[in-house]
């Protein structure tokens, strides 16, 4: 009975929080706090990965291959699942399904410190991977209608921007972390906290039903359930061409830069200033270019953000350590910068009602490349060497700028598939 009592009291205090913090807020800026919250939390334990993979390959012995089959097997996991993903949370609802995911993630990140065969850890790999593909599609489809009237661009590029806290914070705390409890008890920690943060979601979605689509009644239009909701095939096939390249580029880069800046004599220490210092251009750049997209235009900042990129990516080879640290930053803002410009845009062509499977059909194509690329590069390295992988790496990324023109506007049409 006590015990009955005491979760009755914390369910009661959780649901608590999730009312005190939604007090004073607009409905949409509460939509768009939780799922920048969200955001947050999930990059934060995905990008921690990138810090991880060093060391269980360290500990396992791995090769390149095997490093780029661990990333697949993530990427494999956001990607497959986005889209069933989002046509399960019509009818569950986004908040639901949010929380489960969290959980998935949580979950085999936190078992992840206990596997003790590659096999096992590609399993949890790939769980982490499945638990965090809703948040992309689903909060970016709250998001979107909540902002529908005005705004969207900005409000994407802020619930982008706490994606990229979450990835400064996350490989900084586990850097810490690791130094006192070892890489497994960290992992252990950081997968208990996301299990009681999927708790409050849950819970904050019991006290709140009916915040899963604010923007539904108001737009009156009756929800669709077949077909895409897509209004211009054209402009969405060459969003998700451009989205190939730059989702290949990042993951690719990320995967193996540690082991690139190793070679140059890079200490576990520095390993994880890298990814602070990456990903807090990041998130400079995903905080300026959705508005700058706003001003300018989408293309502008597609081509400039990946000639940048490339040209970035090819000077980290030649470079010392110290000078490639020290452009790592820059480096950051304009990998991450397109992202922004990329998720808005899928807004502009997909009806409201359809939001959510819409970005489920583009994340799923677009960190498909996440999922291929990975293991590709890495046979590439284990063949002609890493620094030849990175060259090919950056003539690739550049090669997506030319491609911005096929984001071009066109009249808008009624949907079509």
């Amino acid at each position: 009975m006590r015990q009955r009592v005491g979760v009755e009291n914390m369910q009661w205090k959780l649901v608590s929080v999730a009312v005190l913090v939604r007090a004073g807020l607009e409905p949409r800026q509460y939509v768009l706090l939780m799922c920048s919250v969200l955001h947050t939390i999930h990059d934060g334990f995905t990008s921690a990965m990138y810090l991880l993979l060093p060391l269980i390959a360290a500990d396992r012995g791995l090769s390149y291959a095997q490093v780029g089959l661990l990333k697949t097997l993530i990427s494999g996991g956001q990607s497959l699942f986005q889209l069933p993903g989002g046509m399960v949370a019509e009818r569950l609802g986004e908040r639901r399904m949010l929380a489960m995911g969290l959980t998935t993630l949580s979950a085999a990140f936190f078992l992840l410190g206990s596997a003790g065969t590659f096999a096992i850890v590609a399993t949890f790999c790939l769980l982490i991977g499945v638990g965090a593909s809703l948040q992309h599609p689903l909060s970016s489809s709250l998001v979107s209608r909540a902002y529908e009237e005005q705004g969207r661009r900005t409000a994407m590029g802020t619930y982008n921007f706490a994606g990229d806290v979450g990835k400064v914070a996350f490989p900084a705390l586990l850097s810490g972390l690791i130094l006192i409890f070892g890489w497994q008890g960290s992992v252990q920690l950081l997968g208990g906290v996301g299990l009681a943060a999927a708790l409050l979601v849950w819970m904050g979605g019991k006290a709140q039903p009916r915040v899963d689509r604010p923007i539904a009644e108001e737009t009156g239009q009756t929800p669709m359930r077949r077909g895409w909701g897509i209004m211009d095939r054209k402009r969405f096939v060459g969003l998700v061409a451009v989205g190939l390249l730059d989702e290949s580029g990042r993951t690719v880069l990320l995967t193996f830069v540690p082991f690139l800046l190793a070679q140059k004599g890079a200490t576990p220490e520095q390993l994880g200033l890298l990814f602070t210092l990456i990903f807090a251009g990041g998130a400079c750049g995903k905080f300026v270019c959705g508005p700058l997209a706003e001003r300018f235009g989408p293309i502008p900042m597609v081509v400039a953000t990946e000639l940048l990129t490339g040209f970035a990516i090819l000077a980290l080879i030649p470079l010392p350590l110290t000078a490639a640290l020290a452009l790592l930053p820059l480096l950051g803002v304009v990998l991450n910068g397109t992202s922004s410009v990329l998720y808005a845009t899928v807004a502009d062509l997909v009806t409201p009602e359809m939001r959510a499977r819409g970005y489920g059909l583009f994340y799923m194509l677009y960190q498909g490349a996440g999922m291929v690329a990975p293991v590709l590069y890495g046979w590439f390295s284990d063949a002609a060497g890493l620094p030849g992988a990175m060259i090919l790496l950056g003539l690739l990324t550049m090669g997506a700028a030319p491609m911005a023109v096929l984001l071009r506007e066109r009249p808008t049409v009624a949907p079509r598939v």
